[in-house]
């Protein structure tokens, strides 16, 4: 009998061949995934946390990539159609070949833009599931601007996009029903997205931190607005507002970057209206800067035209701030009574006006209350448990079907 030493395979035993389990993970497809894209950079890169995803970015040639982030970006041509629609080379495209090979489930992030038809298509020519994320490209508001084209453009590819994917997500109820009328199948989903917990709470220490460093009187109610300065946002006709109606000793912060608005043309507008001292711009604030001025505020307002969720409300809220939402603000639309603070019915001068009032003459003891409330609110309803638990659940339903059009 042969002999066989120790640990080794007997010359006669067949093994059975080992195969490696194919690892595969959903890929995240988004358009200009940088940071100075704020919201959508942001709300993209969740999906990818939630999901252990890759993340692809169609790109325009030029922008700024954010460090270390892990995206593979595919960068535009230098035409102006190339730029305007995102359109990449077959040279580009070839970076995609691993991911796709990876790739059990596409989502696409944002329509009108080359990426929206390469993820149909490749999810058809794989055999796998697609999403489609709007973030409130379907929003009634965007189509005031470039509206035949975009109105073209869904009625020829953006139906079919909608209508093949096995899911289009959205972050509110209000959001989802503004895009209805583009829709032909009930596939809509609501996933609202998380908030990370504000780091500094309201208090009456940072109140007076922060009074002492703008030369504000210790006395004074502040309220701020968080944004870059975009005529979509209207810092201008807020501010005119504000200076108008708000009572005596309040104040509003304008904090953020100037963008197609200017810092100085809405002091302007507002010094023209009355008040010139109440009024402030004070720029860009980031990461514990930021933290420390919302906890040092006594409510946050959002006087935007269209925010189909608003992360900084949702940050606001999660300090202990009351907020003041306009009626193009989606997220009032999930408070389902909740006394958060004020959801305005409508954007007409007399309603703000009455909330500005209210707002400004409440006892301190009702602030916070209504502040305590929003942040409870925030931290149970915007939890990034619930966040990551739905789009789990979602994506093990996606694998499991039968891409419904292919």
């Amino acid at each position: 009998m042969q002999s066989v030493a120790p640990g080794s395979v007997h010359p006669r035993t067949i093994l059975p061949k080992m195969e490696s389990k194919k690892i595969t993970k959903p890929l995240v497809v988004g358009v200009g995934l940088v940071p100075a894209n704020g919201g959508s950079y942001k709300s993209t890169l969740q999906f990818r946390r939630a999901l252990d995803a890759n993340v692809l970015s169609f790109s325009e040639r030029g922008q700024v990539a954010g460090a270390g982030d892990a995206i593979t970006h595919l960068w535009s041509g230098g035409s102006s159609f190339d730029r305007g629609f995102l359109h990449v080379s077959k040279r580009e495209l070839a970076k995609t070949v691993p991911l796709l090979a990876a790739a059990d489930l596409l989502q696409c992030h944002i329509l009108f833009r080359h990426h929206a038809h390469w993820v149909r298509r490749e999810a058809q020519r794989r055999a796998i599931p697609y999403w489609v994320v709007p973030h409130g490209c379907l929003d009634p508001w965007t189509f005031t601007y470039r509206r035949l084209v975009k109105q073209c453009w869904m009625r020829i590819y953006g139906r079919r996009i909608l209508r093949d994917a096995h899911v289009v997500i959205f972050a509110t109820r209000r959001e989802y029903e503004k895009a209805k009328p583009w829709m032909t199948r009930d596939n809509g989903r609501v996933v609202r997205w998380p908030v990370e917990a504000a780091k500094v709470l309201r208090s009456e220490e940072a109140r007076v931190a922060l009074r002492s460093r703008l030369g504000l009187p210790a006395t004074s109610r502040v309220l701020c607005m968080l944004g870059r300065l975009h005529p979509m946002k209207r810092p201008l006709e807020a501010a005119v507002l504000f200076a108008r109606h708000a009572p005596a000793g309040t104040f509003l912060l304008l904090v953020g970057p100037e963008g197609k608005c200017f810092g100085a043309a809405v002091l302007e507008a507002a010094r023209a209206a009355g008040g010139p001292d109440r009024v402030r711009w004070v720029g860009p604030v980031f990461g514990k800067d930021k933290d420390e001025l919302l906890a040092g505020c006594d409510g946050y307002w959002s006087y935007s035209q269209r925010e189909n969720f608003n992360f900084a409300a949702a940050e606001a809220m999660s300090a202990g701030l009351p907020v003041i939402l306009s009626p193009g603000n989606d997220l009032s639309s999930e408070f389902n009574g909740a006394a958060v603070g004020w959801a305005l019915e409508s954007d007409e001068e007399p309603v703000v006006a009455a909330v500005l009032r209210e707002w400004g003459t409440l006892p301190e003891s009702r602030i916070a209350e209504i502040g305590d409330q929003a942040r409870v609110w925030a931290l149970s309803e915007l939890s990034w448990e619930r966040f990551e638990t739905n789009l789990q659940a979602l994506y093990r339903e996606s694998v499991q079907e039968t891409f419904p059009h292919g």
